[in-house]
């Protein structure tokens, strides 16, 4: 079974505390809904300490002095295989339960973003799955090459081990329309796997909304602003 467990990466425990409506209707409702889910938020420090103890020391070093923003890339894989559960980023709206997310003897749900790639936000799998050994090892093994780019080493080393391990191959993000059909089939016909084709942020696993328009950009920013921290890119 999928461990109920939300892990959540932020700079401060206090996400709890905070009034601004993409917590309120993000993480709190999240847990509102899921009472019998813990929700664990791990902050910088624990990520750090996390990795070191989990991680060989030679890769461990790779990514020691690296934006927390890059470690997370690297916890949430280890996460997901060893402990399973779900992770999801801070910035996601939600209003459906997770027994209409995960249905019976499903072991690991990979959403997509649109036609494009499978969803990195958001993880939702039991533990020891392939997939995400996969993406650890192609994380490490690349940052070893020199390999920097946060893209690159995320979203993309998770596209790549995912089709990997389910088509044998790497697949890159946007491939044709005739690829990813093909890549929706396999997944289909796999009673263990479930997909769901996102579009955020309106329309994504965890949410559907019913009306209106979501500034997710400023409550975003103003989140950022209530604990005193800049986007990692340094654009705000």
């Amino acid at each position: 079974m999928i461990n109920k467990k939300f892990h959540v990466s932020w700079v401060s425990k206090d996400l709890l505390k905070s009034e601004n409506p993409l917590f309120i209707n993000g993480m709190k409702k999240l847990t509102e809904i899921n009472p019998d889910w813990n929700l664990e938020i791990s902050v910088d420090e624990e990520i750090h300490e996390y990795l070191e103890k989990t991680l060989e020391r030679k890769d461990f070093l790779l990514i020691e002095n690296e934006h927390v923003v890059a470690k997370c890339d690297v916890w949430r894989l280890l996460k997901l295989y060893i402990e399973g559960g779900v992770y999801l980023d801070i910035d996601r709206y939600c209003n459906i339960p997770m027994e209409d997310v995960i249905k019976d003897n499903v072991k690991c749900v990979l959403p997509t973003y649109k036609d494009s790639d499978f969803s990195h936000d958001i993880m939702i799998s039991e533990k020891e799955n392939p997939i995400f050994i996969k993406a650890l090892e192609l994380n490490i093994s690349r940052r070893h090459q020199g390999h920097k780019n946060v893209y690159f080493l995320g979203p993309q080393t998770y596209m790549h081990s995912v089709t990997h391990t389910l088509l044998g191959h790497n697949v890159d993000t946007n491939p044709d329309k005739e690829t990813f059909s093909k890549i929706r089939k396999t997944i289909e016909d796999m009673p263990f796997l479930d997909t769901y084709r996102e579009v955020p942020p309106y329309d994504t696993i965890i949410y559907r909304h019913d009306g209106g328009e979501i500034d997710l950009e400023r409550q975003k920013r103003e989140l950022y602003r209530e604990f005193s921290i800049g986007h990692w890119t340094g654009e705000w």
